[in-house]
Protein backbone atom coordinates (compact mmCIF):
# COMPACT_ATOMS: atom_id res chain seq x y z
CA UNK A 1 0.00 0.00 0.00
CA UNK A 2 1.56 3.28 -1.13
CA UNK A 3 1.89 5.75 1.65
CA UNK A 4 1.47 9.60 1.54
CA UNK A 5 3.27 11.72 3.48
CA UNK A 6 1.87 13.68 6.40
CA UNK A 7 3.29 17.56 6.32
CA UNK A 8 4.13 19.18 9.83
CA UNK A 9 5.44 17.69 13.07
CA UNK A 10 5.37 14.00 12.74
CA UNK A 11 3.06 11.47 15.02
CA UNK A 12 4.64 10.56 18.21
CA UNK A 13 3.02 7.57 20.04
CA UNK A 14 4.38 8.21 23.69
CA UNK A 15 0.85 7.07 24.86
CA UNK A 16 -0.42 11.18 25.67
CA UNK A 17 -3.36 11.28 27.66
CA UNK A 18 -5.18 14.31 28.96
CA UNK A 19 -6.19 14.73 32.47
CA UNK A 20 -9.53 15.71 33.60
CA UNK A 21 -8.07 18.79 34.41
CA UNK A 22 -5.04 20.34 33.72
CA UNK A 23 -4.96 18.48 30.35
CA UNK A 24 -8.12 19.69 29.14
CA UNK A 25 -7.54 23.22 30.04
CA UNK A 26 -4.75 22.68 27.47
CA UNK A 27 -6.49 21.60 25.10
CA UNK A 28 -9.61 23.94 24.85
CA UNK A 29 -6.29 26.71 24.74
CA UNK A 30 -4.06 24.39 21.89
CA UNK A 31 -7.26 24.23 19.71
CA UNK A 32 -8.09 28.11 20.36
CA UNK A 33 -4.51 29.22 19.27
CA UNK A 34 -5.06 26.54 16.60
CA UNK A 35 -7.91 28.36 15.15
CA UNK A 36 -6.12 32.00 15.73
CA UNK A 37 -8.51 32.65 18.35
CA UNK A 38 -6.51 31.80 22.09
CA UNK A 39 -7.44 35.66 23.06
CA UNK A 40 -11.05 34.81 23.57
CA UNK A 41 -10.85 31.66 25.30
CA UNK A 42 -10.11 32.71 29.36
CA UNK A 43 -9.71 29.35 31.66
CA UNK A 44 -8.44 30.01 35.04
CA UNK A 45 -6.45 27.07 36.03
CA UNK A 46 -8.96 26.51 39.59
CA UNK A 47 -11.45 25.83 37.36
CA UNK A 48 -12.20 21.89 36.45
CA UNK A 49 -14.16 22.20 33.21
CA UNK A 50 -16.99 19.82 32.70
CA UNK A 51 -18.19 18.80 35.83
CA UNK A 52 -21.92 19.41 35.54
CA UNK A 53 -24.61 19.75 32.81
CA UNK A 54 -23.47 19.98 29.02
CA UNK A 55 -21.18 23.14 28.07
CA UNK A 56 -20.25 24.36 24.78
CA UNK A 57 -17.11 23.21 23.15
CA UNK A 58 -14.92 26.27 22.46
CA UNK A 59 -17.93 28.82 22.59
CA UNK A 60 -17.23 31.70 20.96
CA UNK A 61 -14.14 30.53 18.49
CA UNK A 62 -15.22 31.66 14.77
CA UNK A 63 -13.30 30.21 11.86
CA UNK A 64 -13.62 31.27 8.94
CA UNK A 65 -13.76 27.70 6.73
CA UNK A 66 -16.95 27.01 8.29
CA UNK A 67 -18.53 25.24 11.52
CA UNK A 68 -17.51 21.49 12.57
CA UNK A 69 -20.11 19.08 12.69
CA UNK A 70 -18.51 16.15 14.81
CA UNK A 71 -14.94 15.24 16.11
CA UNK A 72 -13.38 12.03 16.66
CA UNK A 73 -9.70 11.62 18.60
CA UNK A 74 -6.76 9.49 18.72
CA UNK A 75 -6.72 6.45 21.20
CA UNK A 76 -2.95 7.77 22.50
CA UNK A 77 -4.69 11.45 22.54
CA UNK A 78 -2.35 13.71 20.21
CA UNK A 79 -4.46 14.18 16.96
CA UNK A 80 -7.92 15.38 16.63
CA UNK A 81 -10.26 14.96 13.59
CA UNK A 82 -12.94 17.55 12.65
CA UNK A 83 -15.82 17.53 10.06
CA UNK A 84 -15.66 20.70 9.06
CA UNK A 85 -18.97 21.90 6.83
CA UNK A 86 -19.06 24.64 4.20
CA UNK A 87 -21.84 25.30 1.73
CA UNK A 88 -23.57 22.29 2.31
CA UNK A 89 -20.62 20.19 1.52
CA UNK A 90 -18.14 18.59 4.37
CA UNK A 91 -14.10 17.88 4.82
CA UNK A 92 -11.91 16.24 7.07
CA UNK A 93 -9.18 18.15 8.54
CA UNK A 94 -7.01 16.87 11.06
CA UNK A 95 -4.78 19.04 13.90
CA UNK A 96 -1.93 17.75 15.91
CA UNK A 97 -1.03 18.49 19.27
CA UNK A 98 2.86 19.20 19.63
CA UNK A 99 5.02 20.95 22.13
CA UNK A 100 4.10 24.24 20.64
CA UNK A 101 -0.01 23.33 21.34
CA UNK A 102 -2.30 22.34 18.65
CA UNK A 103 -1.23 22.72 14.99
CA UNK A 104 -3.78 24.74 12.70
CA UNK A 105 -6.28 22.07 11.13
CA UNK A 106 -5.36 21.10 7.69
CA UNK A 107 -7.29 18.44 5.09
CA UNK A 108 -6.27 14.99 5.09
CA UNK A 109 -3.91 13.88 2.20
CA UNK A 110 -6.31 11.65 1.15
CA UNK A 111 -9.50 13.62 1.54
CA UNK A 112 -11.69 14.65 -1.18
CA UNK A 113 -13.19 18.06 -0.21
CA UNK A 114 -16.67 18.57 -0.24
CA UNK A 115 -17.44 14.46 0.23
CA UNK A 116 -16.01 13.25 3.62
CA UNK A 117 -17.76 13.01 6.57
CA UNK A 118 -18.25 10.86 10.09
CA UNK A 119 -14.09 9.67 11.03
CA UNK A 120 -13.86 7.10 13.19
CA UNK A 121 -10.36 5.78 14.73
CA UNK A 122 -10.05 2.16 15.10
CA UNK A 123 -8.98 1.02 18.86
CA UNK A 124 -5.26 0.63 17.77
CA UNK A 125 -5.33 3.69 16.05
CA UNK A 126 -4.14 2.26 12.85
CA UNK A 127 -6.92 3.38 10.17
CA UNK A 128 -8.61 5.83 9.94
CA UNK A 129 -12.68 5.14 8.86
CA UNK A 130 -15.04 7.44 7.16
CA UNK A 131 -17.91 7.75 5.00
CA UNK A 132 -17.44 9.25 1.43
CA UNK A 133 -19.60 10.24 -1.88
CA UNK A 134 -16.11 9.98 -3.54
CA UNK A 135 -16.56 7.45 -6.75
CA UNK A 136 -15.85 3.68 -6.01
CA UNK A 137 -12.94 2.42 -7.86
CA UNK A 138 -15.26 0.44 -10.18
CA UNK A 139 -17.46 3.00 -10.62
CA UNK A 140 -15.12 5.24 -13.04
CA UNK A 141 -14.11 8.33 -12.55
CA UNK A 142 -17.79 10.31 -11.95
CA UNK A 143 -18.76 11.51 -8.38
CA UNK A 144 -21.67 9.75 -6.75
CA UNK A 145 -23.96 10.91 -4.58
CA UNK A 146 -24.37 7.89 -2.26
CA UNK A 147 -22.10 7.51 0.57
CA UNK A 148 -19.51 4.65 1.00
CA UNK A 149 -17.80 3.50 4.02
CA UNK A 150 -13.76 3.68 3.44
CA UNK A 151 -10.84 3.60 5.48
CA UNK A 152 -6.76 5.18 5.35
CA UNK A 153 -4.24 3.48 7.34
CA UNK A 154 -2.21 5.40 9.59
CA UNK A 155 1.10 4.90 11.00
CA UNK A 156 4.35 7.24 11.65
CA UNK A 157 5.04 7.49 8.22
CA UNK A 158 2.49 9.10 6.73
CA UNK A 159 -0.89 7.87 5.67
CA UNK A 160 -2.11 5.24 3.18
CA UNK A 161 -4.13 5.62 0.05
CA UNK A 162 -8.16 5.41 0.84
CA UNK A 163 -9.72 2.22 -0.11
CA UNK A 164 -13.56 1.32 0.34
CA UNK A 165 -14.44 -1.34 2.94
CA UNK A 166 -14.40 -4.80 1.31
CA UNK A 167 -18.30 -6.80 1.65
CA UNK A 168 -19.86 -3.57 3.12
CA UNK A 169 -21.06 -0.81 0.74
CA UNK A 170 -24.39 -0.83 -1.05
CA UNK A 171 -24.60 0.11 -4.48
CA UNK A 172 -27.79 1.88 -4.05
CA UNK A 173 -28.27 3.00 -0.28
CA UNK A 174 -26.16 5.76 1.74
CA UNK A 175 -23.67 4.23 4.09
CA UNK A 176 -22.52 6.04 6.54
CA UNK A 177 -20.95 6.45 10.49
CA UNK A 178 -18.39 3.63 10.64
CA UNK A 179 -17.07 2.67 14.20
CA UNK A 180 -15.11 -0.17 15.24
CA UNK A 181 -14.69 -2.55 18.44
CA UNK A 182 -11.06 -3.89 19.74
CA UNK A 183 -11.79 -7.19 18.07
CA UNK A 184 -12.96 -5.58 14.47
CA UNK A 185 -16.04 -5.54 14.51
CA UNK A 186 -17.72 -2.84 12.35
CA UNK A 187 -21.41 -1.00 13.43
CA UNK A 188 -22.63 1.96 10.65
CA UNK A 189 -26.08 3.26 9.63
CA UNK A 190 -27.65 2.27 6.18
CA UNK A 191 -30.62 3.09 4.64
CA UNK A 192 -30.54 -0.37 2.75
CA UNK A 193 -33.63 -1.64 4.58
CA UNK A 194 -35.83 0.75 2.68
CA UNK A 195 -37.50 1.85 5.70
CA UNK A 196 -35.10 4.69 6.75
CA UNK A 197 -31.86 4.28 8.40
CA UNK A 198 -30.92 1.34 10.52
CA UNK A 199 -27.93 0.24 12.58
CA UNK A 200 -25.98 -2.61 11.05
CA UNK A 201 -22.98 -5.17 12.47
CA UNK A 202 -20.03 -6.80 10.60
CA UNK A 203 -17.57 -9.11 11.63
CA UNK A 204 -14.17 -8.98 10.46
CA UNK A 205 -12.80 -11.45 7.88
CA UNK A 206 -8.56 -11.95 6.57
CA UNK A 207 -9.96 -9.47 3.16
CA UNK A 208 -12.59 -7.28 5.02
CA UNK A 209 -15.78 -8.07 6.71
CA UNK A 210 -18.77 -10.60 6.49
CA UNK A 211 -21.84 -9.04 4.78
CA UNK A 212 -23.79 -6.57 7.08
CA UNK A 213 -26.65 -7.88 9.67
CA UNK A 214 -29.29 -6.07 11.03
CA UNK A 215 -29.42 -6.60 14.91
CA UNK A 216 -33.34 -5.59 14.53
CA UNK A 217 -35.26 -4.81 17.50
CA UNK A 218 -34.81 -3.10 20.32
CA UNK A 219 -31.92 -1.30 18.74
CA UNK A 220 -33.48 -0.67 15.20
CA UNK A 221 -36.87 0.67 15.02
CA UNK A 222 -39.94 2.35 12.34
CA UNK A 223 -37.51 5.89 13.90
CA UNK A 224 -34.39 6.47 11.97
CA UNK A 225 -30.90 5.69 13.85
CA UNK A 226 -27.82 6.93 13.22
CA UNK A 227 -24.34 8.18 13.83
CA UNK A 228 -23.06 5.19 16.17
CA UNK A 229 -19.98 5.30 18.81
CA UNK A 230 -18.61 1.53 19.71
CA UNK A 231 -17.32 1.07 23.02
CA UNK A 232 -13.71 -0.47 22.21
CA UNK A 233 -14.91 -3.49 23.89
CA UNK A 234 -18.33 -3.18 21.95
CA UNK A 235 -20.18 -3.19 25.65
CA UNK A 236 -22.11 -0.34 24.29
CA UNK A 237 -23.50 1.80 21.52
CA UNK A 238 -24.20 5.12 21.07
CA UNK A 239 -26.24 6.55 18.47
CA UNK A 240 -28.50 9.37 17.58
CA UNK A 241 -32.59 8.26 16.79
CA UNK A 242 -34.82 10.45 14.71
CA UNK A 243 -38.38 10.05 14.51
CA UNK A 244 -39.98 9.77 11.05
CA UNK A 245 -41.48 13.12 10.09
CA UNK A 246 -43.38 11.81 7.37
CA UNK A 247 -43.55 9.48 4.66
CA UNK A 248 -43.00 9.93 0.88
CA UNK A 249 -45.62 7.95 -1.52
CA UNK A 250 -43.21 5.02 -1.46
CA UNK A 251 -43.89 4.48 2.34
CA UNK A 252 -39.88 5.39 3.22
CA UNK A 253 -40.09 7.92 6.48
CA UNK A 254 -38.32 10.87 6.26
CA UNK A 255 -36.52 11.95 9.77
CA UNK A 256 -37.59 14.83 12.31
CA UNK A 257 -34.53 17.58 12.16
CA UNK A 258 -34.56 16.62 16.38
CA UNK A 259 -32.58 13.87 16.87
CA UNK A 260 -31.65 12.57 20.78
CA UNK A 261 -29.06 10.38 21.83
CA UNK A 262 -29.45 6.79 23.45
CA UNK A 263 -27.33 4.00 23.99
CA UNK A 264 -27.95 0.23 24.40
CA UNK A 265 -25.53 -2.47 26.00
CA UNK A 266 -24.79 -5.89 24.71
CA UNK A 267 -24.83 -8.49 26.52
CA UNK A 268 -25.28 -12.15 25.83
CA UNK A 269 -28.48 -13.00 23.61
CA UNK A 270 -27.94 -9.59 22.09
CA UNK A 271 -29.16 -5.71 22.61
CA UNK A 272 -30.54 -4.39 25.85
CA UNK A 273 -33.83 -1.81 25.32
CA UNK A 274 -32.17 1.66 24.14
CA UNK A 275 -31.74 4.34 27.34
CA UNK A 276 -32.01 8.25 26.63
CA UNK A 277 -28.42 9.68 27.48
CA UNK A 278 -29.55 11.35 31.02
CA UNK A 279 -27.57 14.60 32.20
CA UNK A 280 -29.11 17.17 29.87
CA UNK A 281 -27.62 15.79 26.80
CA UNK A 282 -30.52 15.64 25.32
CA UNK A 283 -32.67 18.96 24.04
CA UNK A 284 -34.96 20.10 21.62
CA UNK A 285 -32.37 20.75 19.42
CA UNK A 286 -30.74 18.13 17.35
CA UNK A 287 -28.17 16.05 19.08
CA UNK A 288 -25.87 13.91 16.69
CA UNK A 289 -22.25 12.41 16.48
CA UNK A 290 -21.60 10.95 19.81
CA UNK A 291 -17.82 10.35 19.97
CA UNK A 292 -16.25 9.18 23.59
CA UNK A 293 -13.09 10.64 24.34
CA UNK A 294 -9.90 8.37 25.03
CA UNK A 295 -10.06 7.05 28.46
CA UNK A 296 -13.64 7.54 28.81
CA UNK A 297 -13.87 10.39 30.82
CA UNK A 298 -15.68 12.63 28.19
CA UNK A 299 -18.95 12.43 25.76
CA UNK A 300 -18.75 15.14 22.75
CA UNK A 301 -21.69 15.62 20.70
CA UNK A 302 -22.98 18.02 18.51
CA UNK A 303 -25.98 20.41 19.39
CA UNK A 304 -27.77 22.01 16.50
CA UNK A 305 -25.35 22.10 13.10
CA UNK A 306 -22.81 24.43 14.14
CA UNK A 307 -22.06 23.50 17.97
CA UNK A 308 -20.02 21.11 19.64
CA UNK A 309 -20.75 20.31 23.40
CA UNK A 310 -18.71 18.06 25.75
CA UNK A 311 -19.85 16.40 29.25
CA UNK A 312 -18.54 13.79 31.65
CA UNK A 313 -19.55 10.43 30.52
CA UNK A 314 -20.54 9.57 34.41
CA UNK A 315 -23.43 11.79 34.14
CA UNK A 316 -25.16 10.68 31.27
CA UNK A 317 -25.83 7.51 32.11
CA UNK A 318 -22.91 5.79 29.67
CA UNK A 319 -22.73 2.11 31.04
CA UNK A 320 -18.56 2.27 31.09
CA UNK A 321 -16.50 -0.69 32.69
CA UNK A 322 -19.96 -2.51 33.56
CA UNK A 323 -22.06 -4.97 31.51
Amino acid sequence: MSKIGISGPPLHFNRLRFQPRKGWVLLLLGLAAACGEADQVEVPPEVELGTGEPEAFLPGIANPTGPVEGLAMSPEGQSIFLVRASGGATNLELTRWTEQGFTPPVTLPFGRPGMDRDPQLSPDGEWLYFASRRPLPQAGAADTTIYNLWRASRSPDGWGEAEPLEGVNHPEFHDRGPALSGDGTLVFASERSGRGSDLWLAEPTELGFHSPVNPGPPVNTSAWESDPYLAPDASFVIFVRREAAQSDPGGVGVPSSGGDLYFSRQQTGGWTSPEALAGGVNSENDEFAPFVSPGGEYLFFNRGAEAIWWVPTRSTGIPLGRN
